[in-house]
């Protein structure tokens, strides 16, 4: 009974993650069609003074600043948030959070964003912050090893910050709907 349960709690809050992302890629694009239209009328603007307007560039590059900002924080949330639910779910079913997976390569993918969300929690997304924590050195590695071999996903920009992609949230989904099935089989066995 307590399995049927959980499993359908967890498709409910996979679902809940789904409508998360869609609000979150569709507030991304209309602050992209906002920025674009504010282009437009700027543009229309100069060509009918004939001259360029005092501080429209300034106006537009903090317009794409902001919007950046905002989706940066927006990813970030994300990430957390399903990290969270997706620990929450291990601990409340497995009891048993640092060893719950008997599939190797999902528990290193798990073990990966684990590394990347606390880098956001705990580092402000600094990976060159968290490096120099000794203790952590070796999740921080493990981290840029991913980064590297999935710049579609993420990426580091100049002042050493991750970059979340929004394929990187759609993967974290599919992660967390397939953490969340593994635990539930495991614990059905036992």
């Amino acid at each position: 009974m307590i399995y049927v349960i959980e499993k359908f709690l967890i498709k409910k809050n996979i679902d809940y993650f789904k409508n998360y992302f869609d609000f979150i890629e569709s507030s991304i694009k209309e602050g992209e069609k906002h920025i674009k239209q504010e282009q437009e009328t700027i543009n229309k603007l100069v060509a009918e003074k004939g001259e360029t307007i005092d501080d429209t560039e300034d106006y537009l590059v903090c317009l794409n600043e902001d919007h950046e900002q905002l989706k940066r924080i927006m990813y970030q949330s994300f990430v957390i948030s399903i990290f969270s639910f997706t620990e929450a779910k291990i601990i409340n079913i497995q009891k048993r959070p640092n060893e719950f997976l008997a599939n190797t390569e999902l528990q290193n993918e798990f073990d990966v964003a684990k590394g990347i969300r606390n880098i956001l929690l705990h580092e402000e997304g600094k990976i060159s912050r968290a490096e120099r924590n000794q203790k952590k050195k070796k999740e921080k590695t493990k981290v840029k090893d991913f980064i590297e071999k999935h710049q579609d996903f993420l990426e580091i920009n100049e002042s050493g910050e991750i970059v979340i992609k929004f394929e990187y949230i759609k993967s974290l989904i599919i992660l967390t709907q397939n953490v969340c099935t593994e635990i539930l089989k495991l614990t059905r066995k036992t």
